[in-house]
């Protein structure tokens, strides 16, 4: 198997043409708008069936994030790690030997 440093992702912008949009997103962004329409959204990334973003650069350019997901199992109930409840989601340890909440 292969290895590849890792590096930061870059995703190709989806931007959402809206009559409400302008032309100010290109400040924020700090990054040149397609065309001339008013842009009223830029979704960096996004992982919508109909809207997948694209990597930009790099060794693993082209792909949407799906696949690049896809070695990796889906995680578990976010709130519970090892049988303890995560205290950074808002949540106490559970007391050692009890079901109970501390």
């Amino acid at each position: 198997m292969s290895q590849m440093l890792l590096y930061q992702l870059r995703f190709e912008p989806i931007y959402q043409y809206r009559l409400r949009g302008g032309r100010r997103l290109a400040n924020l962004l700090s990054a040149p708008l397609p065309g001339d329409a008013p842009i009223g959204e830029a979704w960096l990334p996004s992982d919508r069936d109909d809207h997948p973003s694209l990597v930009a650069d790099g060794p693993l350019k082209g792909p949407t994030i799906k696949p690049l997901l896809e070695p990796w199992p889906e995680p578990g109930n976010p709130m519970e790690v090892e049988g303890v409840l995560n205290p950074a989601a808002g949540t106490n340890r559970r007391r050692a030997g009890s079901d109970s909440v501390a």
